[in-house]
C-alpha cells in the first residue's frame, strides 16, 4: 500500500452485517464539533438520538464512532468518526438524516470553530495489536505527523517498527492511518489504554528502544531517531475519550 496520511483517528472495527461490501477498504471521515456556549448537553443530545435513529441496527446507513477531547487544541470538542466504503459513500442519499442533524445539532453548534472532514484510510502495515485483545478502549492517545515533502523513508520506517514488535512479541497495540485528503502529507497512529495508570508508560511501550534494537542490532533506534527528526515537520499529539452513548457500539 502506498503511504502518506488523520486524524486521526480514529480507528473502528467494522462487522459484515453493516456492510455486505466487507472486503472493501474503509473509508473514515472525521470532523470535530463544538457547542455554543451553554450548549453543549443539547448538541450532545442531538447527536444521541441522531446515532440511535440512523447509525444503529440492521437498517443503519453506516457506523458512526464519538470522542471527547481531553487535551490540546481541540480539547473540549466533539469529534464524529464515520467508516464506510466507497460504494457506501457513492450510494448515500439520506435525505432525513441530513435534515434531522440540522434540525437537532446544528443550531447549537459553533460552526465557527468546526473541524470540517478529513478522510483517512488505515494502515494494517504500520500496524501491530499484540495485546491480545481488539476491545475497545476507554481512552485513546491520538499522534499526527506531518511530514517534509518527498519523505518516502516514512513507510520503511514505520514497517520496521512494526516487524520489531512482531519479531519480539511486545504486548504493544497501536494502529495507523493515513491522510486520504484535507491536508499537507499527514499520518496518524492511535494508541488505546482504559486506565490513567497504564497511560504514563503508553509512548514508551510502542517506540521502545530495547525491543527495537534486540531485532534491527545494536544502535539500530538511534538511526530510527535520526531520520525521523529529519523528516517530521511537526508531530500533534491528543488524548480522546471514547463516549459509547454517541456511537453505533
Amino acid at each position: 500500500m502506498k503511504n502518506k496520511l488523520v486524524f486521526s483517528v480514529l480507528f473502528a472495527l467494522l462487522s459484515s452485517s453493516i456492510f455486505a461490501q466487507d472486503s472493501e477498504e474503509l473509508i473514515f471521515g472525521t470532523q470535530i464539533w463544538f457547542a455554543k456556549q451553554g450548549l453543549n448537553q443539547k448538541m450532545m443530545k442531538g447527536m444521541e438520538e441522531k446515532t440511535k435513529k440512523f447509525n444503529r441496527g440492521e437498517e443503519a446507513t453506516y457506523p458512526m464512532y464519538t470522542f471527547r477531547y481531553r487535551t490540546g487544541r481541540y480539547a473540549g470538542g466533539i469529534e464524529r468518526v464515520s467508516a464506510r466504503t466507497a460504494s457506501n459513500l457513492d450510494s448515500y442519499n439520506n435525505r432525513e438524516e441530513r435534515q434531522y442533524f440540522s434540525k437537532h445539532v446544528v443550531p447549537y453548534a459553533d460552526m465557527s470553530r468546526i473541524v470540517r472532514t478529513k478522510l483517512w484510510a488505515r494502515q494494517d502495515d504500520h500496524s501491530y495489536n499484540g495485546s491480545g485483545s481488539d476491545e475497545r478502549m476507554k481512552f485513546t492517545q491520538v499522534i499526527t505527523y506531518r511530514l517534509k515533502p518527498g519523505s518516502l523513508q516514512w513507510d520503511g520506517l514505520r514497517k520496521k517498527l512494526v516487524e520489531a514488535h512482531e519479531k519480539s512479541g511486545s504486548t504493544a497495540r497501536f494502529r495507523s492511518y493515513r491522510l486520504l485528503a484535507g491536508d499537507v502529507t499527514t499520518f496518524g497512529m492511535v494508541i488505546p489504554f482504559n486506565s490513567w495508570e497504564d497511560y504514563t508508560t503508553l509512548e514508551s511501550k510502542v517506540f521502545n528502544k530495547d525491543i527495537y534494537d534486540s531485532v534491527h542490532g545494536e544502535g539500530s533506534w538511534e538511526d530510527f531517531l535520526e531520520v525521523f527528526t529529519e523528516i517530521v515537520k511537526e508531530r500533534e499529539v491528543h488524548l480522546r475519550e471514547y463516549l459509547p452513548n454517541l456511537s453505533t457500539e
